[in-house]
């Protein structure tokens, strides 16, 4: 029998510890095999709209398969906009008899904050990130963006570092101290907002760029010593080649790159497939090597990590990863067969001699 799952079915279905902790289980599965993830796939059609599919496999919660989801985007040199975004679908299959466990149709969002179609797992994988690369006794986060990313990373992040103290800019007044005020209510935490960006930085254990800007928003020179960086903008390098955009997007300048002790990327592939600008371009003008750039099953398996409590590191959140997206499917599946939600209907693999 194969599942399906309607949009008011699974939103909030999940907490945001349960998706770190599903993410971090389909990381280490990647981690100790390199085939279980494959490269984003984007199209984009003449209007703008932009497809993306993403394909992983986690043996450990026994599914494969894949999440689809299709936005229309307003460009513009100083930020990118989704104005029109679809219902993502995902598609979730036995890893042993290849069985059709799920058709999930709907965003799955964080019970505690809610979200886009991507927002829960690009939150869900920086926190992963941020497990293993910031200080120990990281407490406080500095933020910019004050959007519904910047929410549930504030969400995910407290759920690896015991954070007790926030400070968020935002180009809007309104908005940072609207973000303000609901996440400190949420998290019981001080939140407060910032009038600059380099004040939010200042003296913060954590930076986190959740923005959707087009050129770069953290300055290298604004770095302390110890802090951990997080930037999740992504490639638009499609956009570029279609002539929707004059420049590839930034979220950090080429000083933050270069002062990082340690940089670890979602995937290397991927950087070098999508040729993103915060890590490719800055490789290609020589401002640091390939072997200076670490993907995130590295990190995992233990290869690279931080050594001192001075080290910069920088984790850049470049691209989805179906792993992530298919780790999360499955908690989702999970739950909602326990909760008998859904649509249960009839299907079956057939034998390759019956094909």
């Amino acid at each position: 029998m194969t599942l399906i799952l309607r949009q008011d079915e699974v939103k909030g279905i999940i907490s945001m510890r349960e998706a770190v902790e599903a993410v971090e289980t389909g990381l280490k599965d990647w981690s100790q095999n390199q085939l279980l993830n494959g490269l984003r796939r984007r199209i984009f059609a003449p209007s703008g709209v932009r497809t993306s599919v993403h394909q992983g496999a986690v043996p450990a919660s026994g599914v494969t398969g894949l999440l689809i989801h299709c936005e229309r985007l307003n460009v513009t040199s100083e930020e990118q906009i989704q104005d029109k975004i679809s219902l993502p679908v995902g598609v979730v299959y036995d890893s042993e008899d290849a069985s059709l466990l799920a058709v999930i149709m709907g965003a799955v969002a964080a019970r505690e904050i809610g979200g886009r179609a991507t927002s829960l797992r690009t939150a869900a994988t920086s926190a992963v990130g941020t497990k293993y690369l910031a200080r120990d006794d990281a407490t406080s986060i500095g933020i910019l963006g004050s959007g519904v990313q910047a929410k549930n990373h504030l969400v995910a992040l407290t759920c690896v570092r015991p954070i007790r103290k926030v400070k968020v800019y935002s180009r809007s007044p309104d908005n940072r101290q609207g973000f303000a005020v609901s996440m400190e209510q949420l998290l019981g935490v001080e939140v407060k907002a910032a009038e600059r960006p380099e004040e939010a930085v200042r003296d913060s254990d954590i930076v986190l760029c959740a923005t959707n800007s087009s050129a770069p928003v953290l300055l290298g020179r604004w770095l302390e010593a110890g802090m951990h960086v997080i930037s999740i903008v992504g490639s638009d390098k499609g956009l570029v080649r279609a002539g929707y955009h004059s420049a590839k997007r930034r979220e950090v300048d080429d000083e933050t790159i270069r002062r990082a002790d340690l940089i670890v990327v979602n995937s290397v592939e991927q950087i070098k497939e999508d040729e993103h600008a915060d890590i490719y371009d800055t490789v290609q003008a020589g401002i640091r090597s390939w072997n200076d750039i670490h993907g995130l099953p590295e990190l995992l398996n233990g290869e690279v990590r931080r050594t001192n409590r001075a080290e910069v590191t920088l984790f850049k959140n470049n691209a989805g990863l179906g792993v992530a997206d298919v780790a999360i499917l499955a908690k989702v599946y999970r739950i909602a067969k326990e909760k008998k939600l859904g649509l249960e209907v009839p299907t079956t693999v057939l034998p390759w001699e019956d094909r």
